[in-house]
């Protein structure tokens, strides 16, 4: 930050805003306008050139010093010719006067355009507007003189020996102001640096950040103050990237007893009286990420795997991975097939047929009916102990035959609902239609067969060779086609006691 001069007191009841160059050029065969402030009035001589500035002014006057007033001039490449206060009695005179704030009578809280043609009274309170200031600036080489006077009538002045602004496509940037001198009265003094001179009373410290400090913190009644983007670490005013505890990962300050962890999530940063202490350091597992969860950076094992993140452990998907991992006794297990972050619950055969056999379907008692809605059969229902259903969204479907319920009829036909025909679920196609009166052996034979169930025309229909979610229950020739069934024939009908078992070759 640059350090800047300030006032004990700012209770300033007159500004004057001045600037004089600092070579002296003899302008020659020029006539100029003048104008006198006693009576406001302005006499207008004819001309050939005008004076560029007030010290152009004063050195027309060969014989006497010109008096103090309204003078035309016009800078170099300044379109018109324009009226400016000259002060002829300061310092040898030629000062052109660019500001003045003595009465209070004219407002300054005004526009961009308002500020760039200028606004006010030459004889009372003024600005001459930043692009003339612009123009004047740029054709020679100014110093600026600041004068002041406070509510105690106290009077003193700050001169720079370089002063330049940019014209308005610069936004009249401040370009230069050179070195500083004063009058050197006691009352005119730099604030510390980083420290400003305002009435904002909130400092706050590197050490409790979002806290202000008390009234009695600083000894004196001070006006420079350390705010905005600086905090109090001891006795200095810093930026908040100095403070001891700043995190430049985060990009802010940690207060007492805070923790951080970086966003590679290798080490944890905790601020212990006022100083950075880096602990926990490691590295996220080959299976993790580095997240952000509830604001709070932490390696995080990725779908598929559980642990602490630093180190991971893949989930099962199925019962053959568990009795991978050595589990030997049959019952209900947790697995987490591809897209079940919260797993689902299965029944494991793990004692017989080489075990790691993950149930999908178990009938064996009329407990459970299974003539169900299409939601049901895609969430599964009862317990995995019991006779159940896994689930059609765990199971997906069979050689891409949809699955079908009586409330979602996805089969072949376009006439029968097979689900509802044959009081099921199941990937049913619906590929045999046999009317009662077509006298061949074909039609005539089948039309007993269980698989086989009969529309309101008495007409067979043949959906699929097998149904295992059919109505349990011994075989009769009325039931025909609802019960579970395998094959068609006789002694695939009504069966008693079926499983639906997987497992990876």
């Amino acid at each position: 930050m640059t350090t800047v001069p300030i006032l004990r007191n700012r209770n300033i009841g007159k500004y004057l805003f001045v600037s004089k160059q600092l070579f002296q050029l003899h302008t020659v065969n020029k006539t100029i306008g003048i104008g006198f402030l006693a009576d406001i009035s302005c006499t207008l001589i004819q001309q050939t050139e005008y004076p560029r500035d007030c010290k152009e002014v004063s050195d027309t006057y060969f014989a006497s010093q010109p008096a103090s007033g309204v003078y035309f001039i016009q800078p170099d490449a300044y379109p018109e010719p324009f009226e400016a206060y000259c002060d002829n009695d300061l310092d040898n005179g030629g000062w052109t006067v660019l500001q003045r704030r003595q009465l209070g009578s004219v407002s300054y809280n005004r526009t961009w355009e308002a500020f760039k043609n200028g606004f006010g009274f030459l004889g009372s309170d003024f600005w001459i507007g930043n692009d003339k200031i612009a123009f004047l600036t740029n054709q020679k080489h100014y110093q600026i003189r600041l004068e002041f006077e406070n509510a105690a009538g106290l009077a003193f002045f700050i001169t720079y020996d370089k002063f330049r602004i940019s014209d308005e496509w610069g936004q009249y940037a401040l370009f230069s102001i050179g070195a500083y001198s004063e009058t050197g009265e006691s009352f005119l003094e730099w604030c510390p640096s980083n420290e400003i001179f305002s009435s904002e009373a909130c400092e706050r410290s590197c050490e409790d950040p979002d806290t202000c400090l008390s009234s009695s913190f600083r000894t004196e009644q001070e006006k420079c103050v350390c705010v905005g983007d600086f905090l109090i670490q001891g006795a200095a005013c810093i930026p908040r990237s100095q403070c001891n505890c700043f995190v430049a990962d985060k990009g802010d300050l940690l207060t007492h007893d805070e923790s951080y962890v970086n966003s590679s999530c290798t080490g944890r940063f905790t601020c212990r009286n006022n100083h950075l202490v880096i602990e926990d350091l490691h590295r996220c597992s080959d299976d993790a990420t580095c997240d952000a969860r509830d604001g709070v950076n932490r390696c995080q094992c990725i779908d598929g795997y559980e642990g602490d993140g630093v180190t991971c452990e893949r989930l099962p998907m199925d019962c053959s991975d568990l009795y991978v991992d050595g589990i030997r006794n049959d019952g209900v297990y947790t697995i987490y097939p591809d897209g079940w972050l919260n797993g689902i619950q299965a029944y494991c055969e793990m004692t017989s047929n080489g075990g790691g056999w993950t149930f999908l379907q178990r009938r064996s008692s009329a407990s459970v009916g299974f003539y169900r809605t299409w939601e049901e059969y895609k969430n599964g229902f009862e317990h995995p102990s019991r006779d159940h259903w896994l689930g059609y969204n765990a199971i997906q479907k069979s050689n891409s035959q949809e699955f079908s319920t009586h409330d979602r009829d996805n089969d072949d036909w376009s006439s029968y609902d097979c689900a509802e025909g044959h009081r099921g679920a199941w990937w049913f196609s619906g590929n045999y239609h046999c009317q009662r009166d077509n006298s061949t052996d074909y039609c005539m034979s089948n039309c007993h067969y269980c698989n086989m169930f009969r529309d309101g025309n008495d007409d067979c229909v043949l959906c699929a060779n097998a149904h295992l979610n059919g109505v349990y229950g011994e075989y009769t020739e009325n039931a025909q086609g609802s019960n579970i069934f395998w094959g068609g024939m006789k002694y695939g009908c009504s069966l008693q006691y079926t499983e639906m078992k997987i497992r990876p070759i």
